[in-house]
């Protein structure tokens, strides 16, 4: 195997990798505000539950149940922004990947490339929206 195809199927590779990391971006990007949104009710609904299932099974006092309900919230804030750190690390993966498989790139193929991003991402966005 020379090494024009060696470049080939290691760029497939990489680009099949960063669809992969891609798909998680988009879906994390779109929409911003409604997923907050939407995280939020979940959050507060899932804090509800897991708050109202201690008090019951351990018997909880009101008082215990306000001090659970301070540190299961503030592990929810914690929680968050490390997600938070995480996607924004994620992207910065995506976007450096995306540079260097540009400059391996031909115009032409870098051309070619970009649209086929750009296709995905409309892809996934449909996807986002029939899930609605």
């Amino acid at each position: 195997m020379n090494e024009e195809e060696q470049m080939k199927k290691l760029a497939t590779a990489v680009i099949a990798s960063l669809f992969a990391m891609q798909i998680c971006a988009v879906a994390l990007a779109d929409d911003k505000a409604a997923c907050e949104k939407c995280d939020q009710t979940k959050a507060e609904k899932m804090h509800a539950k897991r708050l109202d299932k201690l008090t019951k099974e351990l018997s909880l006092t009101p008082d215990q149940k306000e001090k659970v309900s301070v540190i299961l919230k503030e592990s929810g804030e914690k929680n968050k922004a490390e997600m938070q750190k995480m996607k924004d690390s994620m992207k910065a993966m995506k976007e450096e990947t995306d540079q260097k498989i540009t400059a391996v790139l031909t115009p032409e193929q870098a051309q070619k490339y970009e649209k086929m991003k750009q296709d995905r991402k409309e892809k996934m966005k449909k996807k986002g929206q029939d899930k609605e």
